[in-house]
């Protein structure tokens, strides 16, 4: 840093003379700070409260590392170097170490903004011909001051929903299921616990000294519902569960003949399951009084193999009246609403 120059006695320098140079090297500062929204931090970043965090020399490059580490739920939203934004990709665990600077010709001042995640919002401005997203698009958001919440505005919670026709369960019908009768090569069968299983899986196979399920196939019976002479409307539930392969179908379908209805055909089908099923009650769509219908059982196998059980099991079937019900939004005493139609397949709320 000091350089001693000596000039000695040349011709035209009548003495010896002794001259010292002082050559001090210029040094920058490094200092580093998290800058705070509503006095919260958010986070930290390395050399914050040091003053400078890192000298370093006129043209030289730095060799402190500079880390930024946000608190838990908090995330990096801006890293300025001396006003600047600073482009940043934080790691996956959402800190970010910026890397060195080279050739250092200035004081550097760091800093980096943190904010809550669910507080963020991302802006994208697309264009409105390729809906492509554009990059460097600048916006003007300004701050909307805090209002009072005013009161006695919100109405009343009224429903508006439709009405449905469910089961009546005070209702049982009774002596109106005829037999179960076979429908194809195979078909279904009762067991001694009175659940109906089909004679293509691979459970029934085994019991009958065979080694697998049969499979590209389907079981079909159908059981007739009469409802001649009867007057009002009547749903069939059916409870059933199933252990299969995800490819593997088992299903319920009602029509008005005994013709049995492809696996495929969503017509009057109100039971459609695969994969692995906890008993579950299956309602069908509405019956009208005066009128025979049929209740068809299906299980379809696809050409692979067998998985668990590889059957449905049918449980019960029941007939029920049928009363209306209508379903909308109810005071979940927490401040806000809830739909009190959970689990009730086909119906709206409102």
């Amino acid at each position: 840093d000091g350089m001693i120059v000596k000039i000695n006695e040349e011709m035209g320098v009548p003495e010896v003379q002794e001259i010292t140079v002082e050559n001090n090297i210029k040094e920058f500062k490094i200092t580093t700070d998290v800058k705070e929204i509503d006095g919260i931090k958010g986070g930290s970043i390395t050399g914050e409260d040091q003053n400078p965090y890192e000298s370093v020399k006129y043209g030289e490059n730095s060799k402190e590392p500079i880390t930024m580490t946000p608190d838990e739920n908090y995330e990096i939203i801006s890293i300025t170097v001396n006003g600047q934004e600073y482009p940043f990709e934080a790691n996956a665990d959402g800190t970010y170490t910026m890397p060195q600077f080279e050739k250092v010709l200035e004081d550097k001042h760091i800093e980096v903004m943190y904010s809550k995640k669910s507080n963020k919002i991302t802006i994208n401005k697309i264009d409105s011909i390729s809906k492509e997203i554009l990059s460097g698009a600048t916006f003007k958001i300004d701050q909307i001051e805090e209002r009072t919440e005013p009161e006695n505005v919100i109405g009343n919670l009224t429903p508006n929903g439709q009405e449905y026709a469910i089961a009546d369960t005070n209702n049982e019908i009774t002596g109106v299921q005829g037999t179960l009768t076979n429908n194809g090569e195979y078909y279904f069968i009762e067991n001694t616990d009175g659940t109906l299983t089909p004679t293509n899986s691979k459970t029934y196979q085994i019991a009958n000294e065979e080694t697998a399920g049969i499979q590209n196939v389907t079981a079909n019976s159908y059981i007739p519902i009469n409802l001649e002479g009867k007057e009002g409307s009547y749903v069939v539930v059916v409870n059933a569960q199933i252990s299969s392969e995800s490819v593997d179908y088992g299903y319920a379908t009602i029509t008005e003949n005994t013709t049995a209805p492809k696996y495929s055909s969503s017509t009057g089908r109100f039971i459609y399951i695969s994969g692995n099923t906890t008993p579950k009650d299956y309602t069908s769509m509405v019956l009208e009084g005066g009128k025979t219908y049929y209740l068809h059982l299906g299980y379809r196998k696809d050409s692979s193999k067998d998985t668990g059980d590889d059957q449905i099991v049918i449980n019960s079937i029941k007939v029920y009246g049928t009363k209306t019900e209508t379903y909308n939004f109810i005071d979940n005493e927490k401040g806000g609403y809830e739909s009190n139609n959970q689990e009730k397949d086909n119906t709206v709320a409102n």
